[in-house]
Parts: structure tokens; C-alpha cells; sequence
């Protein structure tokens, strides 16, 4: 009973996801509240970069549950590159807080979000593996595509596809779609 009760209550306030007070202030909590200017300045192996990385995912688990059609805002960045893109923010904005960003990277992600439940596809290369949302596949077949690269159906065409977009952009030739071919092919789609 009181399960479903505070279930109800989170529910209730969750249709709620833009509410404020009169002055249109809430609550920041943990790592959220850090200055852009001190995170950007903090070394990756920070134990605040670390916290902000944790924080940072439960953030935008909670996005992916408030937000409507939202299965996945981050379908295919892990937390390394979402602390890399907040950190760019911060490094732009050093009298924002942690929290300005995470907001950012919201709105930046909105388009490129994974709209409803979809199956992980696993994409290899030699030793080198990886599982992507069907529908980032099918992206970055897309993005692969425009860029001039010629590719077919199968997994092998990818892979080698793959691998001349890797090679062409100067990135380690993987085979796979790794954080850093991502960024370069679908960032900016």
C-alpha cells in the first residue's frame, strides 16, 4: 500500500517535469551544484569527475523516464562522452553550474533520442565488440552513406565501411562503431 502510494506520488509529480517554485528556482542536488568553471578544470581521474559521471547518468535516466516518447536520450554516448560534452559546455560557460549543462545536453539530445524500446544489435571487428540500438544502425549506415562511403546489407559491408570512414577521418581503424567514430559521424546529424 504505501508502495503504491509513493509510486503515485512520483508519478503525480513527474507530469510535472518542468515545475518550479514561484520564482522559478528548484533544488540542486550533489555533484549537479559544481561550477562549470572548477569541473572543466578538474583532471579526468578526479573523484568529482567520477561523482559527476554517476550523477550525470541518473540524470538523464530520470530525463529518459519524464520525457515523452523517450526510451533512451543517450542511445549511443556512454558516460565518458557525456562528461567530455559537459565539460565543453563548462569550459564555455565556467560561471554555470554542472547542472546548466546537463539541461544542455538534454535539449541537444532531444532530436537524437531513441524514441521507444528497440533491440540491441552486436556489431564486431577482430577482438572488438559492441552493441548499438537498431535504429543508431541504421544512423550510422545513414551517416556512413553520406559520406561517401558505398555499403550493403550485411555486417561485413559495415565493418568495412567502418573502417575507410575510420581511416579517411585519421581515427584508429576499429571496425565498429567506438565513441569516437560516433561522435565524428552523428554528432552533428
Amino acid at each position: 500500500m504505501i508502495r503504491s502510494l509513493v509510486t503515485l506520488a512520483f508519478c503525480a509529480l513527474a507530469t510535472h517535469a518542468g515545475a518550479v517554485d514561484q520564482n522559478d528556482r528548484y533544488a540542486v542536488k550533489g555533484p549537479g551544484k559544481l561550477k562549470c568553471g572548477t569541473f572543466a578544470a578538474l583532471d579526468p581521474t578526479h573523484e568529482h569527475v567520477r561523482d559527476a559521471g554517476v550523477w550525470l547518468t541518473g540524470y538523464f535516466t530520470a530525463h529518459n523516464r519524464l520525457l515523452r516518447e523517450t526510451y533512451d536520450l543517450l542511445p549511443w554516448q556512454t558516460p565518458g562522452t557525456v562528461l567530455a560534452l559537459a565539460a565543453q559546455y563548462c569550459r564555455a560557460h565556467p560561471e554555470a553550474q554542472l547542472n546548466d549543462a546537463a539541461a544542455e545536453l538534454v535539449g541537444y539530445m532531444a532530436s537524437r533520442r531513441v524514441t521507444e524500446e528497440a533491440p540491441g544489435v552486436v556489431l564486431r571487428s577482430g577482438g572488438s565488440v559492441t552493441v548499438v540500438y537498431a535504429p543508431i544502425v541504421e544512423d550510422i549506415r545513414d551517416a556512413l552513406r553520406e559520406a561517401g562511403q558505398d555499403l550493403g546489407p550485411d555486417a561485413e559491408d559495415l565493418e568495412a565501411a567502418l573502417k575507410l570512414y575510420q581511416q579517411a577521418q585519421d581515427l584508429p581503424v576499429t571496425g565498429i562503431p567506438d565513441q569516437p567514430t560516433l561522435l565524428k559521424l552523428l554528432a552533428d546529424r
